[in-house]
Order: C-alpha cells, then structure tokens, then sequence
C-alpha cells in the first residue's frame, strides 16, 4: 500500500516580498515500508514509510535548482481514508537543503492511493537557502506504479 506524500520547491527572489509559486512533483512507490494494525477493527492502520521524489516542474531559488527530495511518513489509515503527518527534505544543487513539515489526508481506491490534499510549512533550511521561510498546499494524484505526482502552491519570503 502507498503511503507517502508531498514534495515542494520553492521560487523565490532575492527581495523580501513575498512570491507565490507552483511546481510538480512525482514520487516513487516508497523503498521503505512498515504497517502494523491498530487491532480494534479491520481496515485501522498504522505505517510509517520513505519515498523519493524528482521535480518535473522545478522552481529555483536563489539561482539553485532542487535536484531530488526525500519523503518520511506517518500514517493512520481507517479502511479507504487516510491521515498523515511527515517530514520532507528537498536538496539542490548545489547540497544546500530546505525541510518541510506536512500534513494532510486522502484516499485508497482498490488499496492503492487515490488522492489527497497535503499542507506544509518550511521549518529550516541550510547554506544559501537559510532564512527561507513559507508555507502552502499540495493536490496529489496517485499514480498506477505506486508512486504519486503532487502539484503544489505556496508563498515563501527570505527572512530578514
């Protein structure tokens, strides 16, 4: 079963004003999986999983572009509805990172992830992109091999 969720890059300029961005993202099927049943009723579950993600639609920041992203999960799943909190790390190009915390919720179809809806706020980032600030929301779409492509808008501004 798939469980992971969300991705976002950030465009932004060097100025304080705050800009409003959209980018895709596609996820794979998780590398990493656990479930264990809540044991009160069939269909109550709890995973945790790691997945990987790429940008189809990048958006750069400060001049760099993010390469890749790394998704960490925690799910409750009661039979086709799901809840979920995670950590995302999104690296560019030059190594410099930005993390995310993110929530949100969804849908199984047939055991597999249907769509949902995630919501995220940076929480730090280092080097060039410290003091990046932002926060927005992302529609998923699962994908037939497991994986998802996220769709997601936000506002984000330098800190001064």
């Amino acid at each position: 079963m798939h469980k992971r969720w969300l991705a976002v890059a950030l465009l932004l300029s060097g100025t304080a004003a705050a800009q409003r961005v959209t980018v895709v993202i596609k996820c794979v099927k998780p590398d990493q999986e656990h479930s264990i049943p809540a044991g009160d009723k069939p269909g109550h579950v709890f995973s945790i999983s790691h997945t990987t993600c790429t940008y189809t639609k990048p958006a750069p920041i400060a001049g760099l572009n993010p390469t890749q992203g790394a998704d960490t999960v925690f799910t409750e799943i009661k039979d086709n509805r799901l809840e979920w909190n995670g950590v995302y790390a999104e690296t560019y190009s030059n190594g410099d990172k930005i993390y995310y915390a993110h929530h949100g919720n969804g849908t199984l179809k047939d055991n597999k992830f249907e769509s949902g809806k995630d919501f995220y706020e940076v929480t730090g980032a280092t080097g060039k992109l410290k003091g990046y600030k932002g926060n927005g929301s992302c529609s998923i779409q699962g994908l037939p091999d497991g994986g998802a492509e996220d769709e997601c808008t936000g506002e984000f501004i330098k800190a001064k």
